[in-house]
């Protein structure tokens, strides 16, 4: 029987067994040098910037300038002016005329005006019972619309007012012979003595969404 033998260099003896556990290093070396890789987080992504340009910004406005009136105030029908504290009979009307302009820059400006259709009076006595204030407000000669926007903007607003003393029939004020007599003036009022401040008008304007 012939027997088959391999030489196994001097001075690097290795065994079965020594094989096996340098693989066994390596393939442990391995994954160690993955866990390292992923734990680590020494893997790049790939990254990309971008710029766009910014915008500049600006506010609009939504305004009403302060009340412009007539010089001569308030007057009578026939133009001529009425001085505070004078005298007025039934059938006088006075009137006085003024005007506001509108600020609406912004090219969603949307806002409502809220007026004053009947003013009032500071207090109530016999002589405002007989007198009716009445106010209106155009632009161009027409009535201002519900809702004003950015096309309004720079129009005049104008305000109207007028005061009409009328006839009710109150003896108090107007029968002059009852007045006369003592005992019928027990318990009357002299129209004379009697005095109605108006008061002040206010015009707001607020913006609508």
């Amino acid at each position: 029987m012939r027997l088959l033998s391999q030489r196994v260099p001097s001075g690097c003896p290795i065994t079965r067994g020594e094989t096996l556990r340098r693989r066994t290093r390596a393939a442990a070396a391995a994954t160690a040098g993955l866990l390292l890789i992923g734990g680590a987080g020494t893997l790049s992504y790939w990254t990309d910037t971008e710029i766009t340009d910014g915008i500049e910004l600006a506010t609009g406005e939504i305004t009403l300038s302060p009340f412009e009136c007539d010089p001569d105030g308030w007057t009578f029908a026939d133009g001529d002016p009425l001085v505070d504290g004078e005298q007025i009979v039934p059938g006088d009307v006075v009137s006085k005329s003024c005007s506001f302009d509108v600020t609406m820059e912004g090219d969603n400006a949307r806002a409502a005006l809220e007026l004053t259709d009947a003013p009032i009076f500071l207090e109530s006595n016999d002589f405002t019972v007989q007198l009716t204030p009445t106010a209106t407000y155009s632009i161009d000669g027409e009535p201002v619309p519900a809702e004003l926007d950015d096309e309004n903007n720079g129009d005049t607003v104008d305000v109207d007012l007028s005061v009409v003393f009328s006839d009710l029939g109150d003896p108090r004020i107007l029968d002059q012979a009852a007045l006369a007599d003592p005992l019928q003036n027990q318990n009357l009022t002299n129209g004379a003595d009697l005095t109605a401040t108006l008061d002040a008008i206010t015009v707001v304007i607020r913006q609508q969404v």
